[in-house]
């Protein structure tokens, strides 16, 4: 549809993606606009007769996309834009039963347990403020309320987009709803899986300082118990660990934080488990040794306290300390050829390896410099 002078339109931008401006003449080949804020902004005549019309309610920042005349890709982009950007932001938008969600990349006042207890005596929180708790509200409702069918919550996004974070928010209201309250038991240990998750699961990228590099797919079990529903257990299973970050990572990036809970634990475990400085290891050397707003020793707590509350022994715990360390310390190990075959230049590393797993040296030896081909 060809330009009218004097109408608005939505623009691409550069850093924007769409604005909201009108149309001024064409030049050439080229289209001028002209923003609110005075802005000249232009395309090509060709994609201007493409540009969708801007509809007045599309800039309010309406809480449900859903409540649009016109929904377009920059209506939903310029809501979610100006919805955050509100003097007190507003990080969750509606799309019906769908949330959107934009990281704040701070600590916001909106999950105390005042705002839980709000939506968990809702009636409908489609009438009230957009938020993930609703998400919860939902899945309960619909085991409880509803058609009594199982429920899926699908949390996706690019990196940095805070899924780890919506993961523990939803899983933390399902589990309060579904516990009525109560304090411990199974709903206590489900969401205690998470620290031992991120610890070994979770990295800083260049994008984001706790970023998941893996996918999970976490099954809550419940029951119907009278009037109530209950919690019977928990299971997850992880996908696709991005494994070749255990041995090398970008300039401005680290290696999983599990490794560095335990380099910052040295002290601690000097007399049982020969750690070294992140720099004296092969496999994190060129990496990033802190992760701004990740505090890896305040992160060894809580990995600690989530073993404990699963009911893993002190000794089994020791064990996978000593798993973690004995990863680093075999990425230590350097070749000589030796004919055809090859050796080791220091073997320090595999002795200090074997000590941490619980083998005899020369086995962990012959795993290492040894090929073993069946053939038929």
């Amino acid at each position: 549809m060809p330009l009218v002078t004097g109408e608005r339109y939505w623009v691409p931008h550069k850093e924007q993606a769409y604005v909201p401006a009108t149309f001024k003449n064409l030049d050439g080949d080229a289209a001028k606009f002209t923003t609110q804020e005075g802005e000249e902004v232009t395309c090509s005549a060709k994609e201007g007769d493409t540009l969708g019309h801007v509809i007045d309610a599309q800039l309010d920042g309406v809480d449900n996309i859903c409540s649009l005349e016109e929904v377009t890709q920059a209506a939903v982009l310029h809501t979610v834009k100006v919805r955050y950007l509100n003097a007190n932001p507003q990080v969750y938008t509606r799309v019906a039963k769908i949330m959107i969600a934009v990281n704040p990349f701070k600590a916001l006042s909106i999950y105390g347990p005042a705002t839980m207890k709000t939506y968990l005596e809702a009636s409908d929180p489609m009438d009230m403020d957009p938020h993930l708790y609703a998400i919860g509200w939902d899945a309960v409702h619909g085991l409880t309320e509803a058609n009594k069918a199982n429920q899926a919550v699908l949390i996706s996004g690019e990196s940095g987009a805070g899924k780890t974070e919506s993961t523990k928010l939803v899983l933390s209201y399902v589990s309060e709803a579904l516990s009525g309250g109560t304090q411990g038991g199974i709903q206590d240990k489900i969401m205690r899986t998470n620290p031992i998750l991120e610890s070994f699961g979770n990295a800083m990228t260049v994008r984001n300082n706790n970023s998941s590099r893996f996918g999970k797919w976490l099954q809550m079990t419940v029951e119907a118990r009278g009037n109530k529903v209950v919690i019977l257990g928990c299971s997850v299973v992880d996908y696709l660990l991005e494994l070749t970050r255990v041995i090398k990572q970008g300039a401005k990036e680290r290696n999983y934080h599990v490794f560095f809970q335990m380099i910052y634990q040295k002290e601690r475990f000097k007399d049982q488990i020969k750690i070294l400085e992140p720099s004296e290891y092969r496999y994190i050397k060129d990496s990033q040794y802190k992760a701004p707003n990740v505090n890896d020793m305040t992160f060894f707590d809580e990995h600690e306290e989530a073993y404990d509350t699963l009911g893993f022994p002190k000794e089994t715990q020791m064990e996978i300390f000593n798993m973690v360390v004995a990863i680093l310390t075999l990425g230590n190990c350097e070749f000589d050829e030796d004919g055809d075959a090859c050796k080791l230049k220091d073997e320090t590393p595999m002795t200090d390896a074997a000590k941490m797993l619980g083998v005899e040296a020369s086995v962990l030896k012959k795993m290492v410099l040894v090929t073993l081909i069946k053939v038929g």
